[in-house]
């Protein structure tokens, strides 16, 4: 890892200096999104600041400036992939290249009787669209099962695949364990029986080089943002046979060769599935990032980002109260975790450090019920992380399963939370280890709030015309704002209650940093939960 310029390359990304917690952001939700290199930002700049125009139909020299980058951008993209431009459709990113082959390849091939074959470890973005057609077309949707590390059970996968299959859509690697899967063998096996093979790249693109050809895959999809790339702009790369099989996705402006009072023509691929303005400058800077990566790879990035991994798993592994999945075999840079703490209550306080990953489902709900956990914390490496940022990520873990505040009793609990960062923190944590429901039943799927994070549970006392309630919850975190909920608002009456705003309550209290935008909807879900208890009491 020594060889490889890493300090150089971190200066090309300003994000990284950003300061959280009084010192530069570590951040490691690389797998959500990555940051992006100076060279991506100039790219965008100069398309909106020097040849700003619409794209294939003005004749104007801004126009067809524009058009060359846009077109130029399509073909850097298909060479890095080993594909030809014309098989290279722009989307908005994974969920819609996969949403786009579902309503055409899907809606116009596929009928009753057939088969998908997907698995548990799927992004949700690879599994409700196929249950849609399903729904639609009369489709079997089979999944393959994970094993208890939380990768795929390659056997089993292949043991779906028969003479109904005409479609298999999986991951090329998952977006929770990192897993490189083995897909030339499941393509091998797919094709035996004639189905088309979709792979889901998102994960991979910024790490592997990819080989379309050599993958012998008929779909292949990936979003921008996660390859140091913008937002809002993706691909679908698809052999020209099949595109020119597939109905238009969607209707309008220049995917249409003829209009008229009858009917309409389409274009050929792949302005066929190009209507509309595109985001031709996201486009061209998504070009300029496969132009970067490839620069870095000649440097070694793809053996720096091997090293780090084995770097984080070995000392994550040193942390006895971690459960690590995905890392017995070829990874990308992506760790997920449980412990008995709540992920994320770990995600919260890592916060607090400065930080910056990921705790929950993962948009794999299959998965986590699979595995039998709510969430997990994730830590997912890119080229610009460090050796440094990882010591710095296990010794927060360290701090965080060390930390205890003496328990007080209640009259003697300051309720100001002053005081650092960490201290407040800490006695939100305190205060969740002091709740004792008293109810047995509390945890029934009536006191259930929907709407939260984690599992909470709240039960009003129906008999009482001021509040009084008992709660519970998965996250100490949560379990703390339960008991500080339980003194401020208990004896309210249900007009005071209605008045109660969440955002400056928590506000109020000073640990609104410790309540994530979904908690912080939770939050509100539980005050409706009590008022809705309160009404039914009355």
């Amino acid at each position: 890892m020594s060889e490889f310029p890493i300090a150089q390359l971190r200066r090309e990304f300003k994000q990284l200096s950003t300061r959280v917690a009084g010192s530069p952001v570590i951040y490691l939700d690389n797998a959500a999104t990555t940051q992006k290199p100076r060279c991506v930002i100039d790219a965008l700049s100069r398309c909106y600041q020097q040849s700003y125009a619409n794209v294939h139909r003005s004749s104007h020299a801004l126009s067809r400036a524009a058009t060359s980058s846009f077109e130029q951008a399509r073909t850097i993209v298909a060479e890095a992939i080993n594909a030809k431009p014309n098989e290279v459709i722009w989307t908005k990113g994974t969920t819609e290249s996969i949403n786009l082959v579902a309503r055409t390849f899907g809606d116009a091939i596929l009928g009753a009787g057939d088969e998908i074959v997907i698995s548990q470890i799927e992004h949700h973005a690879n599994i409700v669209p196929w249950q849609q057609l399903a729904q639609r077309k009369g489709l079997k949707v089979r999944f393959a099962r994970c094993q208890s590390n939380g990768e795929l059970d390659i056997a089993h996968f292949e043991s779906l695949i028969n003479k109904h299959t005409k479609l298999v859509a999986l991951h090329h690697v998952s977006n929770v364990t990192g897993q490189i899967l083995p897909v030339d063998r499941i393509i091998e096996s797919a094709k035996s029986v004639g189905a088309k093979v979709l792979l889901d790249g998102a994960q991979a693109i910024a790490h592997l080089e990819i080989d379309v050809e050599r993958l012998g895959c008929d779909f292949y999809v990936f979003s921008g943002h996660k390859a140091y790339g913008p937002t809002g702009i993706g691909v679908l790369w698809a052999r020209y046979e099949l595109l020119e099989q597939m109905p238009p996705f969607l209707g309008g402006g220049e995917m249409i060769s003829v209009v008229d009072e009858k009917g309409f023509e389409v274009q050929p691929p792949p302005l066929k599935f190009e209507p509309g303005t595109p985001p031709w400058p996201e486009a061209v800077a998504l070009g300029a990032a496969f132009e970067w990566l490839e620069k870095q790879r000649a440097k070694g990035a793809m053996a720096y980002e091997h090293g780090l991994f084995e770097y984080a798993r070995n000392k994550l592994a040193t942390l006895p109260q971690l459960r690590l999945f995905g890392c017995d075999h070829d990874n990308v840079g992506v760790i997920s975790m449980s412990a008995d703490a709540s992920a994320a209550d770990i995600a919260a306080y890592l916060d607090t450090q400065g930080i910056a990953l990921r705790s929950g489902a993962h948009c794999a709900q299959p998965l986590m019920a699979a595995l039998g956990v709510e969430g997990l914390v994730r830590v997912s490496l890119a080229v610009y992380n460090t050796t440094e940022e990882i010591d710095a990520l296990v010794e927060a873990l360290q701090r965080f399963f060390e930390l205890s505040v003496e328990s007080k009793p209640l009259e003697e609990v300051d309720l100001s939370f002053s005081g650092s960062t960490t201290e407040r923190f800490a006695k939100l944590m305190s205060l969740g280890q002091q709740l004792n429901p008293s109810s047995p039943e509390l945890r029934s799927s009536d006191n259930l709030v929907r709407g939260c994070e984690t599992n909470v549970w709240l039960s009003v006392d129906g008999r009482s015309k001021t509040l009084s309630f008992e709660g519970d919850a998965d996250s100490t975190v949560m379990r703390g704002l339960i008991w500080v909920m339980q003194h401020w608002l208990s004896g309210k009456t249900a007009n005071e209650l209605a008045k109660v705003d969440i955002d400056d309550f928590l506000s109020d209290l000073g640990v609104g940093q410790f309540i994530t935008p979904t908690r912080r909807r939770g939050a509100s879900a539980m005050i409706a939960h009590l008022q809705a208890g309160m009404r039914a009491g009355r």
